[in-house]
């Protein structure tokens, strides 16, 4: 029986692990933090648990519902309307329905008319490896003229990748004007946003116990310090077990960082030229809306955060005993100053703009903030990047990767991940000389 390591508990890592013990294998899975879910793991707010990094599901998100109702939790995603706003120009605008658009005068009627109608072409269309050479900024001016780029596209790319913004593919802000407009409610223009009652923990915890479940092992707060080749197995320390495969769920630099000494030339060059940028997100707990939009993009340099996510205006705050939760999000890459701030600074610097939001705003508003930060939630995906992109399975016999990187032309999200997590799984199994037909029918919950 195969014995597989999967390294990373995030959506990608917990599917792998999944797929692999409903096909006869041994898994064992490290986290090094106390919790399951990555990026999407939760903390609590008066014993609430809510994501550290807001976390929705759009309506074609079908491998996450799949999996959902594989597992018994589908009934737990609820939807709900959602609503968005652009700060510009010291003011709020809605910015979501065609009507929105056309009433939004930072723009002259005519660019409106245009950022429309490129927003409609872009939506449908198909032949997205045709912009594989192009930047998204040039494509992005060319459609949008430069008044609708300068105004509504240039602050987002600035705020969303920094310095590395002039890189970044067109493909990639295809993906999101194409995907994020498939999200609507059936007949109607308004956007349906997923949210799973109880924070998206409950489906990494249930993934978690059905591992379990199944034989495998999960052992949390366990950094691996090492993967070392011994004939034809691996040894992951600090277990110090042997297995016949590892697969490495994990953000680039600890692929090179843990292999570096063994890994072929070729992918040590491909994961280690990778590019990302790291977030950090202050949660506030406040004792009063800021606003009545889920989601604002911030398009002014002046403010220290690019998007404010109020949690509270998607679900009711009923929810969190009556709070509203407000998510104030800053991407950048990690050389940046900001990135060395301490938590304090980050909140001094980030709660005076909020009265740039609400007039009304004072700090004692604020019930109770937290701070996080991770250094890998965004890749930079940059021109004729399927030339670039790193392996899923390496030269080396069963060494395996998946993250944020192997995802494309789609973006980052849980949904891809689980999607990602079933090709690792596929690829291994593969090896092993069997098919997914092979399999017993996937365990019910």
């Amino acid at each position: 029986m195969k014995h597989v390591a999967v390294i990373g508990s995030g959506m990608a890592g917990l599917t792998t692990a999944l797929r692999l013990l409903q096909h006869g294998m041994r898994v064992t899975v490290f986290e090094r933090t106390a919790r399951l879910g990555g990026l999407a793991s939760a903390f609590e707010i008066g014993g609430v648990p809510l994501e550290k990094y807001y976390h929705h599901v759009f309506t074609h998100d079908d491998a996450l519902r799949d999996l959902a109702d594989e597992l018994g939790v589908g009934d737990r995603l609820k939807w709900y309307p959602s609503s968005v706003a652009t700060y510009y120009g010291g003011k709020l605008y809605p910015f979501q329905t065609p009507r929105d658009l056309l009433a939004f005068s930072p723009l002259g009627i005519l660019d409106r008319l245009r950022v429309g109608a490129a927003t409609v072409l872009a939506r449908r269309y198909k032949d997205w490896e045709s912009l594989e050479g192009r930047s998204a900024h040039d494509w992005l001016r060319e459609q949008f003229g430069a008044a609708g780029f300068k105004v509504i596209w240039e602050p987002l790319m600035r705020k969303k990748f920094g310095a590395y913004a002039d890189e970044v593919t067109a493909v990639w802000i295809w993906g999101k004007i194409a995907l994020r407009g498939t999200s609507r409610e059936k007949g109607k223009e308004r956007e349906l946003l997923g949210y799973m009652a109880g924070s998206f923990q409950v489906l990494s915890d249930r993934i978690g116990a059905e591992i379990r479940k199944l034989g495998g092992a999960i052992r949390l707060e366990t950094e691996v310090s090492a993967i070392t080749p011994e004939g034809a197995t691996w040894t992951v320390a600090p277990a110090g077990e042997r297995f016949d495969a590892v697969v490495l769920a994990t953000p680039p630099r600890v692929v090179t960082r843990l292999l570096e000494p063994v890994l072929p030339p070729g992918e040590f060059k491909a994961f280690s030229s990778l590019k990302s940028v790291g977030a950090i997100v202050s949660v506030l707990e406040l004792d009063r809306p800021l606003t009545r939009y889920y989601w604002t993009n911030v398009n002014d340099y002046e403010l220290p955060f690019g998007g404010v996510i109020e949690h509270t205006n998607l679900l009711p705050a009923a929810d969190y005993g009556g709070s509203h939760i407000v998510y104030l999000s800053r991407y950048m890459p990690t050389h940046e100053p900001f990135w060395e701030f301490s938590n304090q600074e980050v909140l001094d610097a980030s709660l005076p703009h909020l009265v740039k939001l609400n007039p009304a705003f004072e700090r004692s508003w604020v019930k109770n903030a937290w701070v996080f930060r991770e250094a890998y939630t965004q890749p930079v995906i940059e021109r004729h990047y399927p030339r670039h992109r790193p392996p899923l399975a390496s030269e080396l016999p069963g060494l395996y990767f998946g993250n944020m990187h192997h995802i494309n032309p789609e973006d980052r999200g849980m949904n891809y991940a689980i999607a990602l997590g079933d090709r690792i799984a596929r690829s291994i199994i593969g090896t092993a000389r069997l098919t997914l037909r092979d399999a017993e029918p996937i365990a019910s919950a």
